[in-house]
């Protein structure tokens, strides 16, 4: 979500609108900058000395997970399959240049570039509720639904809801004038 936001401050001649789930827009206070990046640090160290599956293990057990614990065996399965198939070092990378510390905050300047945003977290996800909330008093040209029934991973716990809440704003936006006239 943050690389597509970020194209959108950065290219938003290119970009005709965003959608995303479960967005962080950056910290902007400095010393909690450094608190995260320093977790950021930790998860690497973790990731790279005691292997992908004790991470895969303590990244599940974060409380941002918590409302996974009543979906089905097989598709917690599934997920915990998903995960330990990716390369450790492309997590490692992604951690370390794309985590919430290291990434810049896209407040302010998303709210000049005017792209359309659609912002949208699983109801039970109130972090990244509140985070959309709070873009929400910056961004005018955005919008924020919450996903009933879903907490952080929207995709994995309300699919159906999540995919009709995306293809609304699909619908919305091609019968939209401003995004006939973007290249």
């Amino acid at each position: 979500a943050r690389l597509a936001l970020g194209m959108a401050w950065a290219r938003p001649e290119r970009v005709l609108g965003v959608i995303s789930i479960g967005a962080h827009f950056g910290i902007q206070d400095p010393g909690e900058r450094e608190r995260r990046r320093a977790w950021e640090s930790a998860q690497v160290a973790l990731l790279t000395l005691r292997g992908l599956a004790v991470f895969v293990e303590y990244w599940e057990s974060l409380p941002l997970f918590d409302t996974q614990q009543g979906l089905a065996v097989d598709v917690l399965e599934r997920q915990r399959a998903a995960r330990l198939s990716h390369d450790p070092n492309g997590i490692a990378e992604a951690l370390a240049s794309l985590g919430t510390g290291s990434m810049p905050n896209l407040l302010g300047p998303l709210s000049r570039a005017r792209v359309p945003l659609l912002l949208l977290a699983g109801r039970r996800d109130s972090r990244f509720v509140g985070e959309a909330e709070r873009a929400l008093r910056v961004l005018p040209h955005a919008c924020m639904q919450a996903i009933d029934n879903a907490g952080h991973n929207a995709v994995l716990e309300a699919r159906g809801a999540l995919a009709h809440a995306i293809d609304d704003q699909l619908e919305r936006w091609s019968q939209s004038p401003r995004m006939e006239t973007r290249p």
